[in-house]
């Protein structure tokens, strides 16, 4: 059973509707308040409502990677400064995701690395996870709700399913993360199958994981690709394992030198994964640059970074159409076979 203090915070929150810093500390945006309480509800402005809406916070500069929370409003139960690409508005529409572990390249992340929750492109919700500060060493993460306000438009809604990121502070950069094993619908501890979204959701699950490959994937796109599709039945792939197509003999840069260029990079999530690689373009003709890629005609190489072992390998693959080419049109990949040194 989880620990009586872990429930009591969830409680707390849904029944009490206590302030915390997993929820920007705005006590929900739909709220009405007083100035003068430390909150600066969205009815209030800096003019209507200085003492609780003005507030001079010194981030990083965004190279540091920190930007200024927009709700922070001097409470000691907020975070001043977040992962710029971590910045989010509170809601009244919230549920909480709890990890037992979050880890990258299998290392548990450090006290100043934050976790964030993602609707799309859209940040719902993050938190800088010191496990010494959370109930029984397992952080929760708030993933908010769109609940009809403009701070919220394009937040989750029942169903939604999140995505998560891991900013890993001493390298000011995010790695895309995975959930995985047992998942438990708190405080029932009933198993589910997924992690969808619903208002006052909590779940507890054992793992998220992120891996930092090796694959770089630079270029930029050309307006010329081939597609290659990955099926959702292929057994060889684990989630979090990330997949990139190689020409050995394609653009690599813009003098037009001919060597071995990522043209395409993906990450397999367990299900029929899509990757376009960019094919190189010459428009030297037109007073232009030569951009890189493929080049036609020429044989897609695959390599794969298997996130558990901590390993690039090469690998073969079949295809049920297409011939593997780079040729402007698609290659469906039904089979994997890696090759790990």
């Amino acid at each position: 059973m989880i620990m009586m203090k872990f429930l009591f915070f969830i409680l707390c929150f849904f029944v009490f509707s206590c302030d915390s810093s997993e929820d920007g500390g705005n006590g929900g945006s739909g709220s009405t308040v007083e100035c003068g309480d430390g909150i600066c509800d969205e009815s209030e402005t800096e003019t209507t409502c200085a003492e609780d809406c003005q507030t001079t916070i010194a981030c990083s500069d965004d190279t540091q990677g920190f930007c200024e929370n927009p709700q922070y409003v001097g409470n000691n139960n907020q975070y001043e400064c977040l992962p710029c690409e971590f910045i989010y508005s509170s809601s009244v529409q919230l549920g909480y995701y709890i990890f037992k572990e979050v880890k990258i390249d299998n290392q548990q992340i450090d006290a100043d690395d934050w976790v964030g929750a993602f609707n799309g492109d859209v940040c719902v919700g993050s938190r800088m996870w010191d496990t010494s500060l959370c109930g029984e060493q397992m952080c929760d993460l708030p993933v908010f709700g769109n609940d009809q306000t403009h701070f919220t438009a394009g937040y989750m809604e029942n169903g939604d399913i999140p995505t998560f990121k891991i900013y890993d502070s001493s390298e000011n950069s995010y790695i895309d993360a995975f959930s995985s094993g047992i998942i438990l619908n708190i405080p029932n501890e009933d198993p589910v199958d997924g992690i969808s979204w619903s208002n006052n959701i909590v779940l507890l699950i054992d793992l998220l994981s992120a891996s930092s490959s090796p694959f770089n994937f630079t270029i930029e796109e050309t307006g010329a690709a081939t597609l290659f599709i990955f099926e959702g039945s292929i057994t060889e792939l684990d989630v979090g394992d990330q997949i990139a197509l190689f020409d050995t003999a394609g653009i690599i840069d813009n003098t037009g030198a001919i060597g071995e260029v990522l043209v395409g990079h993906g990450i397999w999530e367990g299900n029929q994964l899509e990757i376009t690689a960019v094919e190189s373009a010459d428009l030297t003709d037109f007073e232009g640059p030569v951009l890189p890629g493929y080049i036609l005609g020429n044989t897609m190489i695959l390599k794969v970074w298997d996130a558990s072992e901590q390993l690039v390998c090469s690998a073969d693959y079949t295809a049920s159409f297409g011939s593997g080419s780079f040729n402007g049109l698609f290659t469906n990949i039904n089979s994997i076979t890696l090759v790990c040194d």
